[in-house]
């Protein structure tokens, strides 16, 4: 079966005012929108990842990490933009960027994958190489047929290591391609 992942699409990540804005968010929001008319209107399968923090992972500043605090839990930051919904979806939450993390991601994901059972995931969303990355990666593991949206998906320059050009080197290297949701969008019928 296939299936359209996407990844992180929250206010907090999508808005210039959110609580960690990703740059260039405005120029996939349009692309978004098809895609949710699209699985709307052919009444295709299309889940999500959403991160949901609560303060205490590691990855926020106040533990050491990188990132400020952000996609609380019950806040507006963490609900999805609004050309996302209304959707009927599944929602995987998590408290870190993998959301196949064995501790902090979701442990029912696989199980959903497996009983679908999806074979092949069209993917967008943000952040490309960080979480985008981390659950095309994840589902390539498991043996499923990943392809990312380019006209989708946004990536951040966060240096020599991580960036778009180490990105997609680790996503190819694993079997995950590449391509445009206007020129794929017939392959899902």
């Amino acid at each position: 079966m296939k299936a359209i992942c996407v990844v992180d699409v929250q206010n907090d990540f999508m808005n210039a005012d959110g609580a960690l804005p990703v740059p260039g968010t405005d120029k996939i929001r349009g692309k978004l929108a098809q895609i949710a008319k699209f699985a709307r209107d052919n009444r295709f399968l299309i889940f999500f990842t959403q991160d949901e923090h609560d303060g205490t992972e590691p990855e926020m500043q106040a533990n050491g990490g990188p990132f400020p605090l952000h996609c609380m839990k019950g806040t507006i930051g963490q609900q999805n933009i609004p050309e996302m919904s209304p959707l009927g979806y599944t929602l995987f939450t998590k408290k870190c960027y993998d959301v196949f993390d064995p501790t902090l991601g979701n442990n029912y994901i696989e199980q959903y994958l497996k009983d679908a059972p999806i074979d092949q995931v069209f993917i967008c969303g943000v952040v490309g190489n960080i979480c985008v990355e981390a659950a095309s990666l994840g589902m390539a593991k498991r043996g499923i047929d990943v392809t990312i949206w380019d006209d989708a998906v946004v990536f951040m320059d966060l240096g020599p290591d991580n960036n778009i050009g180490t990105s997609w080197k680790k996503m190819a290297a694993a079997g995950v391609g590449f391509g445009l949701f206007d020129s794929m969008k017939g392959m899902l019928l």
